[in-house]
């Protein structure tokens, strides 16, 4: 991945919230939604850590994230699929990342804040397709960001 093909993947994923994240145990797949930051193309989101993919993610740290939108015309479709892996972030971290999620997402002042007891898992991408349908139909372009330090790290 070049310098030119990893900003705009890390432009999309700034310039967007929500993504899914898909995890499993070996036995049951799941999928989730969630709202995420991103530094570079390391990307964070925050749950509750009784919940199911934190769960899932304690046994088997493997995932597959999607963030894209809901286009009705095929020809403007543009999203990123991502594999790699997901653990809880060092909780040294949540303070910073408490300030970058209320900076991205003001609302959650009026929510009361982020949950004190929710933790931050950080998703670290092996491999990313980022899909560009505006370039032709089915057009994807496949980058391996290990060797983007400078793009990954925090």
């Amino acid at each position: 991945m070049d310098d030119v093909a990893a900003g705009e993947v890390v432009e999309y994923l700034t310039a967007h919230n929500l993504g899914t994240i898909a995890v499993t145990d070996g036995l049951n797949p799941g999928a989730h939604s969630v709202y995420y930051v991103n530094k570079g193309l390391r990307i964070y989101f925050e749950s509750n850590p009784q919940s199911q993919k934190i769960h899932i993610l304690g046994s088997n740290p493997r995932v597959s994230m999607t963030v894209d939108e809901d286009y009705g015309d095929w020809r403007k479709i543009k999203g990123v699929q991502l594999f790699g892996k997901a653990t809880v972030a060092d909780q040294r971290r949540a303070p910073k990342l408490h300030g970058i999620f209320e900076s991205k997402f003001p609302h959650l002042h009026d929510l009361g804040g982020l949950p004190d007891h929710h933790v931050f898992v950080e998703v670290i991408p092996e491999k990313i397709y980022f899909m560009d349908f505006s370039k032709g139909f089915g057009h994807k372009e496949v980058y391996y960001p290990d060797n983007l330090k400078s793009l990954i790290k925090w």
